[in-house]
């Protein structure tokens, strides 16, 4: 649920306003194919497709999601198994994170 006190809705329209302008990252978590945005040690994502996005409509049913990056490119393909333990992780990710 979207907060007015903690601008939220700003981040909301930021994040829209950035994937229309191109600069998402098509990636995959686990089977779901997603766009991400990858800002400072963080990315973002959100749970509806962002071309279905007004952030100024006054809808509040939207989530934004945010978490740290990992440094070994992992964020492009999180696979099962992964327990965001470097030992842990099934394959290289600098060499399969594309499949």
């Amino acid at each position: 649920m979207l907060s007015e006190k903690d601008h939220q809705r700003d981040l909301l329209a930021a994040i829209c306003a950035r994937f229309h302008a191109g600069e998402g990252v098509a990636g995959r978590f686990f089977r779901m194919s997603n766009t991400y945005l990858f800002v400072g040690e963080y990315k973002y994502w959100l749970m509806t497709d962002y071309r279905e996005i007004d952030p100024h409509a006054g809808e509040d049913n939207y989530v934004i999601n945010r978490a740290r990056l990992y440094r070994d490119r992992r964020d492009f393909v999180i696979q099962p198994g992964d327990t965001g333990r470097h030992d842990d992780y099934p394959t290289s990710p600098a060499r399969n994170w594309t499949n």
